[in-house]
């Protein structure tokens, strides 16, 4: 029985039974929707462990930064200092691989999704995520090379 103001009931739509979504559209199959939480689950921890390591990052740079404000941060930098950066504890290092951790982050998701689109057999979408990554890589390379 559906309680006012409730929208879902025993992961139903509202007014749908159980044997209508068995045998409808609604849904698909639960073996579907299993994997597709699963996808979703694994999407939104390298989401969010993507941001809580630049958040980390950042922070320890800004903290390094107020602790050391005689010495001014870097404008520029190349991918080659920051391990350099990091290992001097100077906050241009940790501010840098912060952005870098951020700008990484959505190829980390696209990657996770071919794995999961190719574990599932969905070719089509494995082909997609791999174009999408691709893209991203000569964005990247371009980016970097100065072309």
């Amino acid at each position: 029985m559906l309680m006012p103001g409730k929208r879902w009931q025993e992961g139903f739509p509202a007014g749908l039974s159980k044997n209508q979504a068995e045998g409808g559209a609604w849904p698909p199959s639960a073996r579907v929707c299993d994997l597709d939480s699963g996808l979703d689950r694994v999407v939104s921890r390298v989401l969010t462990a993507g941001l809580y390591a630049a958040v980390a990052c950042l922070l320890v740079g800004v903290v390094l930064a107020l602790a050391h404000s005689s010495a001014p941060v870097p404008r520029k930098s190349s991918l080659v200092d920051i391990p350099r950066g990091l290992a001097g504890l100077e906050p241009g290092g940790f501010l840098n691989l912060g952005l870098l951790i951020l700008l990484v982050t959505p190829a980390a998701r696209v990657t996770a999704l071919l794995l999961g689109f190719a574990c599932r057999r969905l070719w089509l979408f494995s082909l997609l995520s791999l174009v999408v990554l691709g893209v991203m890589g000569m964005s990247a390379y371009l980016g970097l090379s100065g072309g």
